[in-house]
């Protein structure tokens, strides 16, 4: 028995193997079943195989001469290293950007793309100027119970980082209640048009000149305010009008809408104990138009919170070969990818929230218009996003004819013009329009709504 015990304590590479192997399984069934339990399965499925088959090897080891065991262990280290420079030089560098974008953006333009995160130029920016700020987006409030009071705007009067689709990052100098607007839109008391919706009007990753707002202004010379942010749903949008517009008058409240994900967000929003008040009191107000300081102050804590986890996120990437996993994950997936077209949502409150919209436009004698924004996956054929596409148009559009709601449907407009998926989004990618795109549509819209 003692000698048995001997033999196997010279296998001291098989049983650091051993060790390994049924480490990384238990870690794995830890993350799948109590810390991840709404990841698909095949995402941790993949590392249960691979762990289970570590443990096996480990435990044939056993029979292998330490010799040969060295030989081992000198081809592991080597193949190690060489994942870690790979993961280096062709994520981690350049912050996931293939190079082959990177020289697309050189050739058309003649700049370097900017390869830095937003937290990245935010530090180099914060060097020059301090009045520099990243985006943050009510969204991020969803998940917090305890809040005093529920943001629905960022950072006023600061030079805003947004986001990079088109080879540069899109910034703005924020108005004074933290919106991407002129300052001076908030000193008119009639207005022709509101804008309200999610990053397409908050203006994502196209300067302001480039933007829907933008574009409109410059062909109608009409006066538009924009209550946007990224991620806003529908819910938003609703309080955004409660809390920002009832001093203001005007013609037309236009409200965009994102297929992708408009409907889930709003349901999100409808869960928060704060924004129900919206819905259970007509007269409920934050008042937030007049605490901008409190808004300043928690977006301010919120950002620095962020920044630090940023940073310490793009370190634990590369020891732990995020983006490796991820490619090599994704490779499999695409061969087994499903494509299910299964429409599974709540048109309940859907149909509620717009009721409540439509209200509020007619208290202002104004007339709602419905800007149907249709998503990538339409007009992509990368399996990876055309399977998770539903294509529920018939049925949203079907609510608001029925309101005598004015619709102003982007598929019908973006099929009139025969744009590609190259014409319409940056480097024919999944993301927003790009400067092109963003010019056509607002056309076309600036055109529907004059007409």
């Amino acid at each position: 028995m003692n000698s048995l015990i001997r033999d196997i304590l010279k296998k001291r590479n098989s049983l650091i193997y051993v060790f390994f192997s049924i480490t990384f399984f238990i870690y794995i069934l830890i993350k799948k079943y109590f810390y991840f339990k709404n990841l698909e399965d095949q995402y941790y499925n993949s590392y249960l195989i691979l762990a289970f088959t570590m443990i096996l090897l480990s435990f044939l080891s056993f029979k292998i001469q330490d010799k040969y065991l060295t030989i081992v262990n000198y081809n592991l280290f080597v193949i190690l290293i060489t994942i870690y420079v790979f993961q280096y030089f062709f994520f981690y560098k350049n912050n996931n950007i293939p190079l082959a974008k990177i020289k697309e953006y050189k050739a058309m333009t003649g700049n370097n793309y900017d390869v830095r995160s937003k937290y990245q130029i935010y530090e180099d920016l914060k060097k020059i100027d301090k009045d520099v700020a990243v985006s943050i987006h009510p969204k991020y409030y969803l998940n917090k119970s305890n809040l005093t009071f529920f943001p629905l705007s960022g950072l006023s009067n600061k030079f805003t980082i947004y986001c990079n689709e088109n080879g540069y990052y899109n910034t703005y100098k924020s108005d004074k209640h933290g919106f991407n607007n002129p300052n001076k839109i908030w000193e008119e008391k009639f207005l022709d048009y509101v804008f309200v919706g999610d990053s397409y009007v908050h203006g994502a990753c196209v300067n302001y000149q480039d933007t829907f707002i933008g574009n409109i202004q410059r062909l109608s010379k009409k006066k538009i305010l924009g209550l946007g942010y990224g991620g806003n749903g529908l819910f938003f949008s609703y309080a955004l009008l409660r809390e920002y517009t009832l001093d203001k008058e005007f013609n037309s409240l236009v409200l965009f809408y994102f297929e992708e994900n408009d409907i889930e967000d709003t349901e999100r929003e409808f869960k928060h104990p704060i924004l129900k008040k919206y819905l259970s009191d007509q007269f409920f107000s934050q008042n937030l138009i007049n605490r901008q300081l409190e808004i300043d102050q928690l977006s301010q804590n919120t950002l620095n919170s962020e920044f630090k986890i940023a940073k310490k996120n793009s370190i634990s990437r590369l020891i732990r070969l995020n983006d490796v996993r991820d490619l090599i994950f994704n490779i499999f997936k695409k061969k087994n990818i499903i494509k299910s077209h299964k429409i599974n949502r709540n048109y309940k409150n859907f149909e509620k929230i717009i009721n409540k919209i439509q209200e509020f436009s007619n208290s202002k004698n104004a007339q709602l218009i419905f800007v149907y924004i249709p998503q990538y996956a339409r007009y992509s054929q990368n399996n990876l996003y055309y399977s998770k596409f539903i294509d529920d148009s018939e049925i949203i559009l079907d609510i608001l004819k029925k309101k005598n709601v004015k619709i102003i449907n982007l598929i019908e407009k973006i099929k009139k013009k025969s744009l590609t998926v190259e014409e319409l989004y940056p480097f024919g990618d999944y993301g927003h329009f790009n400067e092109k795109a963003y010019s056509i549509i607002s056309n076309e819209i600036y055109l529907a709504l004059e007409n």
